[in-house]
């Protein structure tokens, strides 16, 4: 699923994400999916709209096939694989109603994106968590979560 980018000053209509072929481009619609024209930032700004929107799809389109999930101290994953990833995330995240994940700051260092968020909805109160993406080939690799708790 293609991702979409939303003027929110302006409110002009949504637009797909990232840089779009023009009409004399040699590239093919099969040679390259949308997700692959994203930067880590802008990938990494995608799931968290798909997220919060609980849109599974759209966030698992930007997860690699064997996308690992960490949560540090543990040094083996919790989840591995796109389809754990989004059997977790559809029993335990996105059948939440208040879920939202607030965006407080982010980093980004090469293809490495490093969120500070504070998440409602999962828990009785909101918590916060800094969540360590890393991309490859266009697709969120592993995922560390550290939360503050």
């Amino acid at each position: 699923m293609m991702g979409h980018c939303a003027s929110r000053r302006s409110g002009l209509a949504r637009r797909p994400c990232g840089p779009q072929p023009q009409a004399d481009s040699k590239i093919l619609a099969t040679d390259t999916s949308p997700m692959d024209m994203l930067n880590p930032e802008q990938l990494a700004q995608e799931q968290l709209d798909a997220y919060n929107a609980r849109d599974l799809d759209r966030f698992m389109a930007c997860y690699a096939e064997d996308i690992a999930l960490y949560r540090p101290p543990a040094a083996e994953p919790v989840l591995k694989g796109k389809t754990a990833m989004a059997a977790h995330y559809a029993a335990n995240r996105f059948d939440k109603p208040g879920l939202h994940a607030e965006l407080l700051g982010r980093l980004v260092v090469g293809s490495k994106v490093f969120d500070h968020e504070r998440v409602h909805g999962v828990r009785e109160q909101a918590f916060e968590v800094v969540a360590a993406y890393e991309v490859r080939n266009g697709r969120i690799v592993s995922a560390f979560f550290f939360d503050a708790d």
